[in-house]
């Protein structure tokens, strides 16, 4: 009966744990992949992106050409495996305003990888894509 009482106990503190694939949260980008004609180069940056139940605001800052670009904006997301669409609110281009953007999201430990542009069977051109890497900021 105390082996029944005490596997009823450790069932229902972890079906009160959080998730170990949580999404919410700050997570601090850490490298910026840019793939071109299956050439990589990295950009020299910094971003930050947090997530709530519903919406993800970022702020970053990239070295590109020898000049300085920001990149800001927030949408609202849905995401549904590793299937994960942006649909911006606002950016800072204003151009990806009101458009909804594929992207493959995965999280592995504290490590969280976005891969896009995404065709719209969820593939990818292994030549020609962008991936940014983050961890979970402190």
């Amino acid at each position: 009966m105390k082996k029944l009482a005490s596997i009823l106990v450790v069932f229902c503190l972890m079906a009160f744990m959080p998730p170990v694939k949580k999404l919410e949260g700050t997570w601090q980008m850490v490298s910026y992949k840019v793939v071109n004609n299956g050439e990589s180069n990295y950009l020299n940056g910094e971003q930050l992106k947090t997530w709530t139940k519903d919406h993800v605001l970022f702020v970053g800052k990239f070295h590109v050409n020898g000049g300085d670009r920001y990149n800001y904006g927030s949408a609202t997301y849905s995401i549904d495996g590793t299937h994960y669409t942006e649909n911006f609110i606002h950016m800072v281009s204003g151009a990806n305003e009101g458009k909804a953007v594929k992207v493959l999201l995965e999280i592995k430990g504290d490590t969280l990888y976005q891969v896009y542009p995404i065709k719209d069977d969820w593939t990818y051109d292994k030549k020609n894509y962008r991936q940014e890497k983050y961890v979970r900021a402190k």
